[in-house]
This record gives C-alpha cells, structure tokens and sequence, in this order.
C-alpha cells in the first residue's frame, strides 16, 4: 500500500479541520501544495493491483487507507492465520 499526493491546479474548498478550523480541502500539509491524494496496492513486483479515486489533499494516508483500502482487504484476512 502506498499513498501520493499529485500535485494539481484547484478551485479552493472549505472544509473544517478535525481541529475545527476552517481549512482548503485540497490544500497537503505533507508535501506543502495543493493536490489530490491517491491510493494504490501494489503487489509484489510493484504492479498495481488497485488504484482509489482521488481524495482531497487534506486526507492523510493513513486515514485514506483506512476509509479506502482496509474495507476491501478485510474479506481477504479472515482466512489468514494470526
């Protein structure tokens, strides 16, 4: 699993922080710009498997994958042993 936040031209959009501040919902404080984050499973050669829609730059990658990518993996994990 692998996150990338690709780098676009926006119109801006408020949306409020989960701290309660008004903030541009595709604005990254990771890479410092504004674009679309992008999730992807890869396997093991580095092919994708699944690529996700694009979410807004103020999504973090962790909770992308888990609104995302964890609900299609879980079917796949019932029958792994722990």
């Amino acid at each position: 699993l692998d996150g990338k936040v690709i780098e676009c031209d926006r119109l801006y959009e408020p949306t409020v922080s989960r701290k309660g501040r008004e903030i541009d919902a595709w604005y990254s404080g990771k890479t410092h710009g504004f674009g679309g984050n992008i999730q992807a499973l890869m396997d093991p050669r580095g092919v994708p498997r699944w690529v996700s829609d694009v979410l807004p730059g103020h999504v973090n990658d962790l909770a992308a994958a888990r609104e995302l990518v964890l609900a299609i993996l879980w079917p796949y994990t019932e029958d792994m042993p722990i």
